[in-house]
């Protein structure tokens, strides 16, 4: 799914699951259930009634857990659908995950799993407002979630709604530090709104956790636009070590160059940039990073 925020999510359920299954196992067991009770043993005429009460409870019990997950079982299989036709990952194939995981959704409401689920299907087919609905429904169930107010900062950040994109990410960031999308998205849109000072920061610790190009060429933005030409420079060099066939990657340091005044070795940079692009807009003002 998108920048692989579901992995995480979609963890949720086979956690429900999987618990789900551990209670059916113990309630499945009177026996032991009666042990722990103190009750198992050759009952006395004073405690048989409360014995086998204990077992009846038990059995009621598991008959009750039966039919909430026969109930349960056309969500999920609504669920892995919608996964299975996401991950095919066609235009068609976005249509029947969204139509799955609306009808996973629907039937459990109370799940945010399901309404995150059908925000990605809705980010990746384009339809942000619609997207945004469903990652705010997930996150104001689960608030607590950085994958939900990732979600959310995504589809308001191609909406242009930059400000509130920048509060959703830095949710996510605090909820999860270690996770480099939640920083690289924050300092994406930083960039966007021309703060680069606090970009920096964000994108350094992106950088930290995950060092790939748009990373490190995103920092460099930051930098170059603090007239801290030196270390962009840098930056610049690591995203061309990772990927040396980006032209905007050799213009950005033809640029950092010639902030510090080395002219030959912005002509240098500028040069392997046309090589790679002839059409490479190297005149142009500092471009952005990838979308996250």
């Amino acid at each position: 799914m998108v920048t692989g925020r579901v992995s995480q999510a979609f963890g949720i359920v086979s956690i429900l699951l999987s618990t789900a299954g551990v209670g059916k196992a113990c309630l499945a067991s009177p026996v032991t259930n009666a042990v722990s009770a103190g009750l198992l043993g050759m009952p006395e005429e004073s405690n048989r009634s409360s014995y086998w009460d204990s077992i009846e409870r038990s059995r009621q019990l598991n008959t009750e857990l039966d039919e909430i997950m026969r109930r349960d079982s056309a969500v999920i299989d609504a669920y892995n659908r919608g996964v299975a036709a996401y991950y095919r990952g066609g235009a068609a194939d976005y249509q029947v995950a969204e139509s799955a995981f609306r009808e996973a959704a629907s039937a459990k409401p109370d799940q945010p799993v399901y309404q995150y689920a059908l925000g990605d299907a809705l980010l990746a087919q384009g339809k942000y407002a619609d997207a945004e609905t469903a990652f705010r429904a997930a996150r104001d169930k689960a608030d607590t979630v950085a994958a939900y107010h990732y979600g959310l900062g995504i589809a308001q950040l191609w909406q242009q709604k930059y400000g509130d994109a920048e509060t959703s990410f830095l949710a996510a960031r605090d909820k999860e530090d270690t996770v480099a999308a939640n920083h690289y998205a924050l300092g994406y849109t930083l960039l966007v709104e021309q703060k680069y000072a606090d970009a920096e920061p964000a994108l350094r610790r992106a950088a930290e956790l995950d060092k790939g190009p748009e990373t490190y060429y995103g920092l460099g933005l930051a930098l170059l636009e603090q007239k801290k030409s030196d270390e962009a420079a840098g930056a610049f060099q690591s995203a061309i070590a990772l990927k040396p066939d980006v032209a905007d990657y050799h213009a950005a340091l033809g640029f950092a160059r010639m902030d510090e005044g080395r002219y030959a070795d912005a002509d240098a940079a500028f040069r392997a940039a046309t090589r790679i692009d002839p059409n490479v807009s190297i005149l142009r003002s500092r471009t952005t990073p990838g979308r996250p």
